[in-house]
Order: C-alpha cells, then structure tokens, then sequence
C-alpha cells in the first residue's frame, strides 16, 4: 500500500529499502539552511551519545 507523501522518491525508496529500523529522526524544516546543521549535528551528538 502506498501512502501520499512529502518525500523525495530517493528518500521513499530508500526507506522501503531499509525495512526495519529501531529507530528513525525526521528534522522537519523549511528555509533553514542557516541553522539546520547545528540541528542535524547535535541530533546526531545525542544519538551516538544515548545509543
């Protein structure tokens, strides 16, 4: 079954792909690419951090 979506083709497809995932980030942002960086990085900090 396929859902209506906002994501990049590349983006769907590689999540069919993965099938399984214990867990999964989604960052919603629009017009950020000031500061979306730091956001991603410190995303990133805490997961390798706590898990």
């Amino acid at each position: 079954m396929r859902f209506n979506t906002g994501l990049r083709a590349y983006t769907a497809k590689r999540i069919e792909e993965i099938e399984r995932a214990d867990i999964l980030v989604g960052i919603p942002c629009y017009n950020n690419q000031g500061t979306i960086e730091h956001v991603i990085r410190m995303v990133s900090h805490g997961l390798y951090s706590y898990f």
